[in-house]
């Protein structure tokens, strides 16, 4: 645009930032006044309506306004009261009450956002100038605040859609380049693609925040999939004065080989402090809890979609800390659970499954999938303690956000549910599968295949149980060591029903795209309640 409204040139795309908060705005405050009538009355009153003015304003003002607007002989040019009324008069005066508007606002900031609701989003920036390239970069970086790191631009020359994985390393990645197993995932997911030299955002609602105390040293390997990142020659030494680049390397995908002196070109986001509110506070358990103990139902799997509901009795008063899932996402993919309890004490789910108000969120985490067959833990502290006291029951949900829960087929046949797994602390009962996401149709009966966590809280007692630390592994059930359905298998031969099959997942286009995985299928070709999610084929 030429200045000052002058000549269009379009297309044009506007280099820049827009900086907003975010969060449910209040209303500004009522204006104490009305604004004044659009023109003045057409004269003052010819006599004033007192003989003189006070000397000094009523305490309180007059029950009805006067027949018209005060006059003085000789008008001050400043008001006489150091305060408005309190209720406005019945007609603006002639002229305004000051000779200008006040230069500033009067207060500050503006009110219509709480102001402990307001997040100063900070960033540092190192260059879009390209020239070189891979799949992506690693960087290690000092942080000189305490500061949380919760979003990323990047530099790619695709306008594509891209999987993007970022993955974090407390210290300096020098020496794990090609370590996978040194490396913690934070983020999986797509993003459009901007073309060079544009940034492409990857923001915060995909990504796992990242914490850091005044003199912390963090890497970060962000890559993508194809070799379409770029980057630039040289050494890094960006600084702004809360984040210090300290190094940085190219690199093919995934954990290849990479190339030293790389400049990641990118931003990064991040707010000052570094404690990351939850909404579950842990209260601090009284007593002594001794060692955790564990109960572990079953991997069997043979069948999953969105989520588990099931109810557990205590046969002891039971401070549930943790839980283990199972999924079929596996090796880097993430996955985000979420765990609830019905808010109703000793009583089961039944009757309250397609009821969200009736239950209470208490944690989840977003963590690395292990896969089939194998249990996929949440970090420590993911979940409020739940207390159930002994002969209570308490119903739990656990679901993942997109699907992939993993469970097994239950054998109920009447409107009592079974016990699928007991031992001298509690009975975990079979429950329902969850075939929508969050809240909404179940089949039942299901098993919940994991494993809970938990303290057996006593006020003397030293004597607890050790926790079960040994690896847990998949053990399929079946027959004649022919696996059942929902198990990974490679050939028709090894499953009950011969009935091999690639999962492949439905496009919103009607067409399907393979998973790369391959399941025991049921005498239908199907996976039960993924047949809901799942086309599948046969398999020699």
């Amino acid at each position: 645009k030429g200045y000052d409204f002058g000549d269009d040139y379009r297309p044009r795309v506007w280099n820049g930032v827009v900086y907003y908060y975010k969060g449910e705005l209040t209303p500004p405050p009522t204006p104490p006044t009305r604004p004044p009538t659009e023109t003045p009355t057409p004269a003052p009153t010819a006599q004033p309506t007192t003989a003189a003015p006070t000397p000094d304003p009523t305490s309180v003002p007059t029950p009805d306004p006067t027949s018209g607007p005060p006059v003085t002989t000789n008008p001050k040019t400043s008001p006489q009261t150091a305060a408005p009324t309190p209720q406005p008069t019945a007609s603006p005066t002639l002229n305004p009450t000051t000779a200008a508007p006040t230069p500033v606002p009067t207060t500050k900031t503006p009110t219509n956002m709480p102001v402990d609701m307001v997040q100063i989003i900070e960033q540092v920036q190192t260059t879009f100038e390209g020239g070189n390239g891979q799949a992506g970069n690693m960087f290690s970086i000092k942080a000189k605040e305490d500061i949380t790191i919760n979003a990323f631009d990047i530099h790619t020359h695709s306008t594509l859609e891209s999987r993007v994985l970022i993955f974090k390393l407390d210290g300096l990645y020098q020496g794990h380049e090609q370590d996978r197993s040194a490396w913690t995932l934070i983020c999986d997911t797509k993003v459009q693609g901007m073309g060079s030299p544009r940034a492409t955002h990857i923001p915060k609602e995909a990504i796992a925040a990242v914490p850091l105390s005044k003199g912390d040293i963090v890497s970060f390997y962000v890559t993508l999939t194809e070799s379409t990142i770029r980057y630039t020659n040289g050494v890094i030494t960006f600084d702004d004065g809360k984040i210090e680049f300290l190094s940085s390397s190219g690199n093919k995908y995934p954990f290849g080989d990479y190339y030293n002196d790389r400049i990641w070109n990118g931003i990064v986001y991040y707010e000052l402090g570094n404690t990351l509110q939850t909404s579950f506070p842990t209260p601090v358990p009284q007593g002594n809890l001794g060692n955790s103990k564990q109960i572990q139902t079953t991997f069997a799997n043979r069948n999953g979609s969105f989520g588990s509901m099931f109810d557990i009795k205590a046969k002891q008063d039971l401070l549930i800390h943790n839980l283990w899932v199972h999924t079929h996402h596996q090796f880097g993919s993430l996955v985000e659970v979420e765990v609830y309890v019905l808010k109703r004490p000793d009583t089961s789910y039944v009757g309250y499954e397609e009821s969200p108000s009736e239950w209470e969120k208490i944690g989840g985490a977003i963590v690395e999938g292990m896969g089939t067959g194998f249990a996929t833990k949440l970090p420590a502290e993911s979940i409020r303690h739940v207390e159930v006291a002994k002969d209570m029951k308490q119903a739990f949900y656990v679901t993942i956000i997109g699907g992939g829960i993993r469970y097994s087929n239950g054998v109920s046949t009447t409107s009592e549910l079974l016990a699928s797994t007991t031992n001298d602390d509690m009975i975990i009962y079979e429950g329902a599968g969850v075939g929508t996401p969050r809240f909404g149709g179940t089949f039942s009966p299901r098993v919940f295949n994991g494993a809970l966590e938990y303290y057996t809280p006593s006020p003397s007692s030293t004597a607890a149980a050790d926790l079960d630390t040994a690896p847990v592994s998949g053990q399929y059930v079946g027959v004649n060591d022919k696996k059942l359905e929902g198990w990974p298998c490679m050939y028709n031969s090894q499953c009950q029903t011969y009935k091999c099959g690639p999962a492949t997942s439905k496009s919103g286009m009607g067409g399907a795209s393979s998973t790369g995985m391959f399941f025991c299928l049921n005498e239908n070709g199907e996976h039960h309640e993924d047949g809901e999610q799942f086309q599948t084929s046969g398999r020699i």
